[in-house]
């Protein structure tokens, strides 16, 4: 950039220069620059870092005048600093050193007529960055037109220095610097819910292998079959299920639907879990198994969570099936030798976590031969589809007592495939989850 003019004038308050000019400078030998500031309170020092500006052009009154028009500006209470590079190769090796550069002026024409091009090839491509916003200065625009430029290259702004006046550059610089600290904030917002969703996909994981997974469970046993699946709305979620034997004779299964989803209903899933699984294996009664595992829930449970759940456990000797339900949806249970499929009903129900000593009561029944017990959470019944309709309960016990093959993986296969027939891909509001227990035969036989 050549400067022929004797008084160069940068004005912040109009384009053209007028005796109020806050900023003059005299240029007479290339190294010879006068200045004076506006009389003012000098700013004080701040303690957060510069931003920093990297001034590239072959010229060296271009970054003279660029850092005296620039000297007191500050953005967000942050002053600047300078970082200054004559060709494309010291730009690219300033580049690597420092990561953090804000914005980039940047001449288009220096060793070579495109060098100030190839930087911005270099910083987009090769140091994939992204943030930094490069404001293309050029002398000689034929050698690299507006139009062309801003189609071939990313760059955030072009300008003739002819036209970069004290007030234009400072407007330029400060929404160049506005720029980059809206996408700054952007990568780490985005950096931080990728680290989330990275550490809730192990979360999501650690859930699953909380619940029995293997099927069949317990192959030496063919007194019953069984099988369970839940599928979260969420990476984690609130619905769990669980089986295992009390004692050689008694098999006890639960389900249970912790409110809401997500990460604390997920920790709260993993303590009632274990609080049921803790007091089953006591070989108390299933009421009483609810009554001590709501006492233990209730206590400091500020947030007022809750907990649905229903526990049944079988006697193999018998096929008596003792339960007891806590404020969960009925359970299906199909009779083989009639074929009737109807909901089983539990009297005083009510949740667990949040009154105390409540007494649940004890329902029992028998199974016979081919029976089948079939458990599952609200997000199966209040699943929706595009017309916000409720799949519902009489649609569930039409679809099961319309299956013929009441194979345990049969029966949760076609309940799944109506479902996504129902909602039809629809989001997928709350935890899906699904037991089903089939008894062959008691152990007398």
């Amino acid at each position: 950039m050549a400067i022929n003019n004797k008084n160069i004038l940068f004005d912040f308050e109009d384009d053209k220069s007028t005796s109020e000019d806050e900023l003059l400078f005299e240029s007479g030998d290339k190294d010879e620059i006068i200045f004076a500031f506006q009389d003012g309170e000098e700013s004080l020092e701040n303690e957060l870092p510069p931003w920093k500006i990297l001034i590239v052009d072959d010229e060296e009154e271009v970054h003279k005048i660029t850092r005296i028009v620039l000297d007191d500006f500050t953005f967000e209470g942050r002053d600047m600093s300078f970082i200054n590079a004559y060709s494309e190769a010291e730009a690219k090796e300033l580049l690597n050193e420092h990561s953090d550069i804000a914005v980039v002026l940047l001449d288009v024409v220096m060793e070579n007529e495109n060098s100030g091009l190839e930087v911005v090839k270099y910083i987009r491509e090769v140091l994939q960055n992204k943030l930094v916003q490069i404001i293309l200065r050029t002398g000689q625009p034929g050698q690299a037109p507006e139009k062309d430029v801003i189609k071939d290259y990313d760059i955030n702004d072009y300008k003739e220095k002819t036209e970069l006046t004290s007030k234009k550059l400072y407007t330029t610089i400060m929404t160049s610097l506005r720029s980059y600290q809206n996408l700054k904030k952007l990568e780490e917002t985005s950096a931080a819910k990728e680290k989330i969703e990275s550490e809730l996909q192990v979360a999501s994981k650690i859930q699953a292998s909380m619940l029995p997974r293997i099927f069949p469970p317990f192959p030496d046993r063919n007194e019953f079959e069984i099988f369970a699946s839940m599928e979260p709305a969420r990476n984690v979620g609130g619905d769990f299920y669980d089986f295992f034997f009390i004692n050689d004779d008694k098999f006890c299964f639960v389900i249970g639907d912790v409110a809401g989803n997500g990460v604390p209903a997920a920790l709260f899933m993993v303590i009632t879990k274990t609080l049921i699984k803790n007091e089953a294996l006591r070989n108390i009664s299933a009421e009483e198994i609810l009554y001590n595992v709501n006492n233990a829930l209730c206590k400091d449970n500020d947030e007022f969570i809750f907990v649905t759940a229903f526990i049944g456990i079988l006697d193999l000797k018998t096929g008596e099936l003792e339960y007891a339900n806590a404020g969960h949806n009925a359970p299906l249970i199909c009779r083989a030798d009639n074929g009737e499929c109807g909901y089983i009903k539990s009297n005083d129900t009510f949740i667990l976590g949040i009154t105390e000593e409540f007494e649940y009561q004890k329902g029992s029944l028998n199974l016979k031969p081919d029976d089948v017990v079939f458990l599952y959470t609200d997000g199966v019944i209040e699943s929706r589809n595009e017309n916000k309709e409720q799949y519902g309960s009489n649609r569930l016990q039409k679809v099961i007592s319309e299956i013929e093959d009441k194979n345990v993986y049969n029966i949760e296969e076609v309940v799944k495939e109506d479902l996504d027939r129902f909602t039809q891909g629809s989001y997928l509001f709350d935890d899906v989850t699904m037991l089903v227990l089939k008894f062959n035969r008691n152990q007398k036989e």
